[in-house]
């Protein structure tokens, strides 16, 4: 509950959209009243430490009760024995404050002194991602619903075949879909419009081109995007804010987010192939697979490539540049000459 606002909440899971939206509305909440612009600070844990939060968050409120310092990236903190993560345990035992501090991240260590503590206080919150097509189908069902869209099972069926679990692609397809609604001024999607706009191979193609990344593999990434762009777009529609680009990231993010655990995972010599498969949510030849691309890549090639995904992701959405050659760039940093 945040009625009483404690002084530490973790939210963490797979899913980076709803750990986005949870701490936007986490934050509002929190942020009772005052220049919410100014109490508001927004922190990455790639480029931070605990003890900068902790020097932040207890900063004086500007005109309101309460500081919010938003810790985007906190993994490496939150996966690995560090000190300083007895700050935030120390900061954690004070108690009312006037300050909290919102932790994000994709994995944690649940024995970690720190993890015990808030969740034993109930200020941890797992974001659990979908793990088969019939969570897809509610997901897309309640989506759709949402925003006065009418369909049928077919529909539906068919989105979920060919989007797949990834919360991303499925939010872009989503809000493509209501666009082309829109524009055709109707609200029943029928099973001829989503495949004419969701193309029937473009999951397979997509896998290939996150596939030839994890390979360090230029040349084959290339050439299915160039695929993707000719055969995934219909028509002459405009690709910016939404569609094929979008979901490409959103995929790419997800799979270095998989090496990232994979890799943090492959350091734990106590765990054999059935557990690291466990951990990871997937099944053991694909966990194997996983296994083998991110020795691949170093921790920091990893924590680079985030990076590069969020500064294309704004790149996309707040200039003119061609997607498609924002992509391409993006595909040359991951696979660099000479690897």
């Amino acid at each position: 509950s945040l009625s009483v606002p404690r002084p530490i909440y973790l939210l963490w899971g797979q899913e980076s959209i709803y750990l986005k939206k949870a701490s936007e509305v986490g934050a509002k909440l929190l942020l009772d009243g005052g220049l919410k612009e100014f109490n508001l600070e927004r922190m990455s844990g790639d480029s931070t430490s605990p003890a900068q939060w902790v020097s932040r968050v207890t900063n004086m409120p500007m005109m309101g009760s309460r500081r919010v310092v938003l810790v985007d990236k906190a993994d490496q903190w939150l996966k690995g024995k560090h000190d300083e993560i007895d700050q935030l345990v120390e900061y954690f035992e004070r108690g009312k404050t006037s300050g909290t501090i919102l932790l994000l991240s994709s994995d944690v260590d649940k024995r970690s002194k720190l993890f015990k503590r808030l969740n034993k206080e109930k200020t941890v919150f797992y974001f659990q991602p979908m793990k088969n097509l019939g969570e897809v189908e509610q997901f897309l069902l309640a989506r759709l619903g949402r925003l006065g869209i009418q369909t049928d099972r077919d529909v539906i069926s068919y989105l979920a075949n060919n989007i797949g679990t990834d919360v991303g692609a499925l939010q872009t397809e989503i809000s493509r879909l209501n666009q082309y609604l829109g524009e055709s001024g109707g609200k029943t999607l029928k099973l001829a419009d989503v495949e004419g706009l969701v193309a029937k191979t473009r999951t397979y193609s997509v896998f290939e081109f996150t596939g030839a990344l994890a390979l360090k593999d230029a040349g084959a990434a290339l050439s299915v995007l160039s695929r993707l762009f000719e055969g995934g777009i219909q028509g002459d529609r405009k690709v910016s804010r939404g569609g094929l680009p979008l979901m490409l990231l959103s995929l790419i993010s997800r799979n270095i987010r998989q090496l990232r655990h994979a890799k943090s995972l492959a350091r734990d010599h106590s765990m054999n192939s059935q557990q690291i498969a466990g951990k990871l949510g997937l099944p053991p030849f694909v966990a194997d697979k996983i296994l083998r691309q991110s020795a691949r890549f170093s921790d920091e090639e990893l924590r680079t490539i985030g990076q590069l995904i969020w500064d294309v992701d704004m790149k996309i959405k707040s200039t003119g540049l061609p997607p498609r050659l924002l992509l391409e760039g993006l595909v040359f940093s991951i696979c660099p000459a000479g690897d």
